[in-house]
């Protein structure tokens, strides 16, 4: 939406099947949004998509941008939690994950991930349906 001087205005409109969670980028410039089993990334300005993956199995239940706006990591029910750089993508507009740091844990359902980046290093936490706050490093689960 436009705010204008005496009225908003619709600007952009899409539609999202199934959209449980919708994040803005840390610049503002990119939207991402959860489509059935999908995370979409649009330009804001321009409403043109910049990629799209579809790895997760079951529904994306988080979204979290890295600081620079590179990409970002997502979480789901499936137990997994995926790094996904922004500019990797396939010739299909297919994004292409960060495999060496992705986890993968089917025993649990992933609800929420946040990342840490000034001060304590870069690191990702986690929260499971099993109630466990987790630490993670690239690659591996503690």
């Amino acid at each position: 939406m436009d705010v204008l001087s005496k009225k908003i205005e619709q600007q952009n409109h899409f539609s999202a099947k199934s959209c449980r969670e919708i994040q803005f980028s840390n610049g503002g410039h990119l939207f991402s949004y959860t489509n059935v089993n999908t995370i979409n990334v649009i330009n804001f300005y321009t409403n043109e998509q910049v990629v799209a993956y579809k790895d997760h199995s079951g529904k994306p239940k988080c979204i979290e941008w890295f600081p620079d706006d590179s990409g970002f990591v997502s979480c789901g029910i499936d137990g997994s939690v995926y790094f996904c750089p922004i500019y990797s993508v396939d010739q299909t507009g297919k994004g292409q994950r960060d495999f060496d740091s992705d986890i993968v844990n089917k025993q649990v359902q992933f609800y929420c991930v946040v990342q840490t980046s000034k001060g304590i290093g870069n690191k990702i936490f986690s929260v499971a349906n099993d109630k466990v706050l987790r630490e993670h490093e690239k690659g591996k689960e503690d």
